[in-house]
């Protein structure tokens, strides 16, 4: 019994991990596509993930991107690097254009740190997935509507992952009968994308029944 709980909680903290590092990578691609190279790998660490970020330049560049105007006064770091007080000044300056989103945001502290607390990296990922999600309602929706975050689950996507490596594993599985009842999951990009075609739809239907009581 003993030796079958301490297989779960192994098989449950690789699942996390796995996650955690798929998010990551997610973050970092987007990051990279909205802004320009970063300065991180393909798979970065936690630690590498969250030092790319430490002096707020990425951050800050990102939410203008999107949002032009959201952080006025960038600190750029031209001829020489930044003091840890202008750090502080564009990660803050950053946090409080997140916050004036509405999105989910995290600490000063959990970027200015050398030694990560638990948690500390994946509320950076969350912020910056949220950000990336809304940045796609907007190109979708124009803007128009009132747009809710929720956070997209990836345990989908890990799933649907390990359904193809036991195919793999096991190709005379092939042959068994399929079950046509069960409905492949959908990928993790998708998610994101229904989310904000249905919240799309939600505020277009909004304003059209507000045209309607306006024109009586």
């Amino acid at each position: 019994m003993e030796g079958s709980r301490t297989t779960h909680d192994s098989d449950f903290a690789s699942r996390k991990a796995e996650e955690a590092a798929w998010r990551r990578f997610q973050a970092a691609g987007w990051l990279e596509s909205l802004v320009g190279p970063i300065g991180v790998s393909t798979h970065p660490s936690e630690r590498e993930f969250v030092s790319c970020l430490r002096n707020g330049l990425v951050l800050c560049n990102a939410i203008n991107k999107i949002h032009p105007g959201s952080v006025p006064k960038v600190v750029e770091n031209h001829s020489q690097p930044l003091s840890a007080y202008q750090y502080f000044e564009n990660v803050r300056n950053f946090l409080v254009a997140v916050e004036e989103l509405k999105l989910p945001a995290f600490e000063a502290s959990d970027i200015e740190r050398d030694t990560l607390e638990a948690g500390s990296a994946a509320k950076v990922v969350d912020c910056i997935l949220a950000l990336k999600s809304y940045h796609e309602w907007k190109q979708m929706c124009g803007g128009n509507g009132h747009y809710k975050h929720v956070r997209s689950p990836m345990v989908v996507h890990s799933a649907s992952r390990v359904n193809s490596r036991a195919l793999v594993a096991n190709p005379s599985d092939s042959n068994r009968r399929l079950d046509m009842s069960v409905k492949p999951p959908l990928e993790s990009t998708e998610v994101p994308k229904l989310e904000v075609f249905a919240e799309c739809m939600v505020d277009v239907k909004e304003n059209i029944d507000d045209n309607l009581l306006d024109s009586f």
